[in-house]
């Protein structure tokens, strides 16, 4: 395979040729796009000639890779499945919950049931900080003195 030197692939148009080599027409590639056959034909053919290699044979049966075709096409499978791979691994790392959570409480819950149930929660978070503030003093959570209060709920009170 000759490729033309000084050539910049357009890796979106990439996707389009894929596209074509599995489905094996315009039309497929169109519909698993989501896009008009036009422009598959106007992406497939500003790559080829990017690349100044002729990819496909355009038969009346489809479109059928060449040799040239063929080996850019197994390179181009294995660099989408890579991307593919990074893509599901990055979004799982943004999925991860991570920061400060200030957590404001009286002292009888710091000392008593809390340090367990924060214990519990540090393990099962722990790119989560959690900041304490032992106190009495109602802290107002709209302002954003703390995130999370946890008080005793008197009896009597609805």
């Amino acid at each position: 395979m000759h490729l033309r030197t000084g050539s910049a692939m357009g890796w979106d148009d990439l996707r389009y040729v894929l596209a074509v080599a599995r489905t094996g027409s315009l039309a497929g590639a169109a519909r698993s796009l989501g896009v008009n056959h036009t422009t598959v034909l106007r992406r497939v053919d500003a790559f080829e000639k990017t690349l100044g290699l002729r990819l496909f044979e355009r038969l009346p049966a489809g479109y059928i890779l060449t040799a040239g075709g063929e080996e850019l096409i197994a390179a181009a499978r294995h660099i989408h499945g890579t991307v593919a791979m990074l893509e599901r691994k990055l979004a799982g790392q943004d999925l991860r919950l991570s920061g400060v959570v200030r957590v404001t409480t009286t002292d009888t819950l710091m000392s008593s049931i809390l340090p367990e149930i924060l214990a519990e929660f540090r393990a099962s978070h722990s790119r989560i900080q959690v900041e304490t503030a032992v106190s009495n003093l109602m802290l107002n959570l709209t302002k954003r003195d703390a995130d999370v209060a946890v008080r005793r709920r008197c009896a009597g009170r609805a």
